[in-house]
Parts: structure tokens; C-alpha cells; sequence
């Protein structure tokens, strides 16, 4: 399976199908939007950037994070 995270696409459509990339999204700061409510909601408006944008995290550091587990980034 090619694992894929695209900064430009929603929370949602990034994790819908990969749900097991969402406890690293918490482990980055990504607290609330792991939550099923605010998944479904929240997360089918916000993309990565915005969240990254609105909780004072780097992309650099949310990519290194993420190819460390074997991800590829796109942006």
C-alpha cells in the first residue's frame, strides 16, 4: 500500500482510509482533531497546513515525522 499524506488535501481525505496515521497526528500536537467528532467534522475543512498553521507546528517537522514512518509527503 503506497502511503501517502498531501499537505494540500483535508484531514479527512488524507486519513478517511488510513486511520492508523491519526494517533501520529497526535502524537505531533494534533490533539482534538483525532476526535471522532471533530474528525468528521473539522477535518472536512482543515488541511494539514491550516492545522500546522493554527497550532504553531512546522511542516518540516511534520514531514520529517511522517517519512519517518514511512510516508510519502506532498505538498
Amino acid at each position: 500500500m503506497n502511503k501517502t499524506i498531501a499537505f494540500n488535501k483535508t484531514v479527512y481525505e488524507n486519513f478517511k482510509n488510513n486511520k492508523e496515521a491519526l494517533p501520529i497526528m497526535e502524537a505531533l500536537g494534533f490533539v482534538n482533531i483525532v476526535k471522532p467528532a471533530m474528525f468528521i467534522s473539522a477535518g472536512k475543512m482543515m488541511t494539514i497546513s491550516q492545522g500546522a498553521k493554527l497550532q504553531k507546528i512546522s511542516l518540516e517537522h511534520i514531514r520529517e515525522v511522517f517519512e519517518s514512518h514511512g510516508y510519502t509527503v506532498v505538498e
